[in-house]
């Protein structure tokens, strides 16, 4: 559900210029791109750097976390590490004399809990904020009549869950 582009190498010097232009303007919300093809982008107000694996060096870490927190402003970079290169995060602490914050990833139950508490507010921000919603109030109540309230809440949550790609997962 969001719009992405990606670069790497293969792209010819065009296709490179078309991914960049509609990152740059907004019509691409995420760029995913190799280290070789992100090498000398420059790209205001990027506000997040998500690795995907830890570098190679601490130099690649800073130059990939660069893109972030250009001209005074703030940014994040997240890197996705195993155990196994906690080490070379360590590494990249001492050379960069940054502190690196380790957390875990949320489970898929944290993720789900997130997105019902999102869809809540969503739902609450609805009926405290406007009354444009009359026309589904006969709907409703017939429904209402046929089934129980909650359960007709939560299906219709669940159905704008699913449609709007917040929709959470099985849980185990």
């Amino acid at each position: 559900g969001y719009a992405t582009e990606t670069i790497h190498g293969d792209l010819s010097q065009a296709q490179r210029d078309r991914v960049m232009r509609r990152f740059r303007s907004g019509q691409a919300e995420i760029l995913i791109a190799t280290d070789v093809a992100a090498r000398g982008l420059d790209i205001p107000d990027v506000s997040h750097v998500i690795n995907f694996d830890a570098p190679e060096s601490p130099e690649t870490y800073v130059h990939r976390i660069g893109r972030t927190g250009r001209a005074g402003k703030g940014g994040n970079a997240i890197t996705l590490v195993t155990r196994r290169e906690i080490r070379l995060i360590n590494t990249i602490e001492r050379v960069t004399k940054a502190k690196i914050q380790f957390r875990p990833l949320p489970t898929a139950s944290d993720v789900n809990e997130r997105r019902r508490e999102q869809l809540k507010e969503i739902v609450s921000k609805a009926v405290a904020g406007s009354d444009d919603y009359e026309s589904y109030l006969d709907p409703v109540r017939e429904l209402a009549e046929e089934h129980d309230a909650v359960d007709l809440a939560a299906a219709i949550l669940r159905l704008y869950a699913e449609e709007t790609g917040r929709a959470t997962t099985e849980e185990a």
